[in-house]
């Protein structure tokens, strides 16, 4: 058990001053190449989301509803990027392998910094969820500022961002082990859009915000030898 704390200790320390660099080496330069895609797709998306929204739901949500379902339980934070993280960390005790406990400390990384950043965005910007307009005046392009209901907190998308901030974190750092994660994530971030919880920008710019995260959290040692 000593020994599992030291090496946890270890690769602990080791995301932890990795993090710390890419922040400062590449933060600016992720920053400006998020805001970039941002500021380039919203005049693209933004002003037929409605139109883009119904295309992709042209079935009503009806024929892939319980996928949808399942993809938004199983993209939530706690089931997603607390429980994969802890599947990986327990496959490291097993192997006994300081790498795969760095891949459950990115993975949880890269999905808690994406997921707390669209929160505070959300919670400050709120636009109305699809749901919402369609049953008050509010329409897909309100946004009405600070509000506690969740109902507003439509941009940009939790799960989109949550999910794609883990997944790109572990794809860049152990790309074995990234592909199936970076699939669901793309799944979940679809099924947003298919069950009616967020339109087409809010997921697109949270799965940006995800890769972002992603990208700053995964960093890997030359000649490192990764969950092989």
């Amino acid at each position: 058990m000593q020994n599992i704390k030291s090496e946890l200790k270890a690769a602990w320390l080791d995301v932890w001053i990795n993090l710390k660099t890419n922040f400062k080496e590449r933060g600016l330069l992720v920053l400006f190449l998020y805001l970039l895609f941002v500021a380039m797709t919203w005049p693209l998306i933004f002003p037929h989301d409605r139109e883009w929204l119904n295309l992709i739901r042209a079935d009503g949500g009806q024929r892939f509803g319980q996928i949808e379902d399942f993809l938004s339980v199983a993209g939530d934070f706690f089931w997603f990027n607390i429980v994969w993280a802890g599947v990986y960390f327990a496959w490291g005790m097993y192997k006994k392998r300081r790498d795969w406990y760095r891949i459950a400390l990115i993975f949880l990384l890269g999905g808690l910094i994406s997921g707390l950043t669209s929160r505070a965005i959300k919670m400050t910007a709120g636009r109305a969820r699809p749901s919402m307009t369609d049953k008050s005046e509010l329409t897909f392009k309100s946004f009405i500022g600070p509000n506690p209901k969740a109902k507003t907190h439509g941009y940009p998308s939790g799960h989109a961002a949550g999910t794609m901030g883990s997944a790109a974190a572990i794809m860049m750092y152990a790309p074995k082990v990234g592909w199936p994660s970076l699939l669901f994530a793309g799944a979940v971030t679809y099924s947003r859009m298919y069950g009616n919880h967020h339109f087409p920008m809010d997921s697109t710019h949270g799965a940006a915000m995800g890769l972002a995260a992603g990208y700053l959290v995964a960093r890997r040692k030359k000649g490192e030898k990764i969950a092989e």
